[in-house]
């Protein structure tokens, strides 16, 4: 075959391209160990630190939406929509960190302090700093009821975005 005959999609597929799923799940199964094991060294327990002081328990669905880019890697260069991917997947995340948050305000008196956010959601407690910012502001703005329509809907679509072959 000709290096004319070559699609335009096989050509995006080389060199680093076809690396990536590899890498991307080698780094999914590194952030995870980093969460339960204590010898990750000072890199793992960086990222441990971190994922759980801005994401509480949200961080461990980080690992899971690694690997599912690595799953839909290919497809997702072919049709253009990684960027569309990472949005979503960042959004659910922030969502299910902020819904961890707000399951523990049912009675919607939450307050948002950064400093106690962040140390809380490095002991597994509340929605870290982030999941407990969003929480604060989507619950003082539409309640506890609508912050429950509003992460249902978004993640709706993220599974049928997810779902989707089209």
């Amino acid at each position: 075959m000709s290096n004319k005959d070559k699609k335009f999609s096989e050509y995006r597929y080389e060199g680093l391209h076809r690396a990536m799923p590899i890498i991307l799940v080698a780094v999914a199964l590194f952030i995870e160990l980093c969460f339960f094991l204590e010898d990750m060294g000072i890199l793992g327990k960086a990222v441990s630190g971190v994922m759980l002081g801005l994401f509480s328990f949200g961080a461990y669905l980080l690992p899971i939406l690694i690997v599912i880019h690595a799953i839909f890697y290919r497809e997702d260069i072919e049709r253009g929509r990684m960027l569309s991917r990472v949005i979503f997947s960042i959004v659910l995340l922030l969502i299910f960190a902020s819904a961890i948050c707000t399951f523990g305000h049912l009675d919607g008196n939450v307050v948002f302090d950064p400093a106690k956010s962040y140390t809380d959601g490095q002991a597994r407690h509340d929605g870290g700093f982030l999941g407990n910012l969003i929480a604060f502001a989507l619950i003082k703005i539409v309640g506890v009821p609508g912050y429950f329509i509003i992460a249902g809907a978004v993640i709706a679509i993220y599974a049928t975005y997810v779902i989707a072959r089209d």
